[in-house]
């Protein structure tokens, strides 16, 4: 009886993990919808898994804004 037990732990804990990961895949694309909305005409870098905020403080100096 504990091998099923076992069994259905274990496969309730891999579904678990699935949902976990696309509820949080699908609010991370989200919440980037909501910055890029928000931004509007800001520049924005955006590489490498970096969601920056940039403003122009002087001509030379660059502020930033990690998302």
């Amino acid at each position: 009886m504990s091998g099923i037990f076992n069994s259905i732990t274990e496969t309730a804990n891999e579904l678990g993990n699935i949902i976990e990961k696309e509820i949080t895949s699908s609010v991370s694309k989200g919440i980037l919808k909501i910055r890029t909305a928000v931004s509007k005409d800001k520049n924005r870098f955006i590489k490498d898994g970096f969601n920056l905020d940039l403003s122009y403080i002087t001509n030379r100096i660059i502020g930033m804004q990690y998302s």
